[in-house]
């Protein structure tokens, strides 16, 4: 570690040992709600991850993992014929 990293987390040591206690009351209520925020807020990061994730592999695979066709378990819908 450089001494910027260093110096860092000995400041966020220092400031979690010197904490003065709060004197503050969490009913059953708010914790509830407390958990319910967290589970909603890491299932809608799931469903974005699982929605944007062919996006994010071709991102950091590069344009040439673009060109691979794709998995077998897509659907891809044929495309319009139009009677001449």
């Amino acid at each position: 570690m450089d001494l910027e990293t260093s110096a860092s987390l000995a400041v966020v040591v220092l400031l979690v040992l010197v904490a003065a206690p709060a004197y503050a009351y969490i009913d059953p209520g708010s914790g509830s709600m407390l958990v319910q925020l967290l589970t909603g807020g890491a299932a809608g990061a799931l469903i974005l991850l699982r929605l944007y994730w062919r996006r994010l592999k071709e991102r950091f695979r590069g344009p040439a993992a673009a060109a691979e066709p794709a998995p077998p378990g897509d659907i891809k819908r044929p495309e319009p014929t139009h009677p001449e």
